[in-house]
């Protein structure tokens, strides 16, 4: 009887959760990939939305920084604005974790993220 309850919990809690948000079929198809580069210190980022209504009005850029020795969060940082870019420097020899939440004419969001080792200044 347990092992016949627990998978309909797990199927209801799932199907709970499904569709949260979604009132639209074109908010469910609004997504943002985020291409993140870094160099000697520093790291470019691009948001990159498909989807979504209208025109993409802004850009929240959230910003996580990891010791890989210690694995605890070193910096973090949020910039917001209507620029699809993100230029910044990084600590090196971190690992960051970078996420974006775009948010169309409509005021649907997507939100996307990239992680990456920040490159060694030598």
């Amino acid at each position: 009887m347990r092992r016949i309850g627990i998978p309909v919990v797990l199927a209801l809690a799932t199907a709970g959760f499904t569709g949260i948000g979604d009132s639209s079929a074109a908010r469910s198809s609004f997504q943002v990939g985020v291409d993140c580069w870094t160099h000697i210190g520093s790291t470019l980022c691009d948001a990159v939305p498909t989807g979504g209504s209208g025109t993409y009005v802004s850009y929240s850029w959230t910003v996580d920084e990891f010791s890989l020795n210690t694995g605890l969060l070193t910096t973090s940082y949020q910039v917001s604005g209507t620029n699809p870019q993100l230029s910044s420097s990084c600590i090196p020899d971190h690992h960051v974790v970078v996420t974006v939440t775009v948010m169309d004419s409509k005021g649907a969001t997507a939100v996307g993220d990239s992680g990456f080792f920040c490159s060694p200044l030598s």
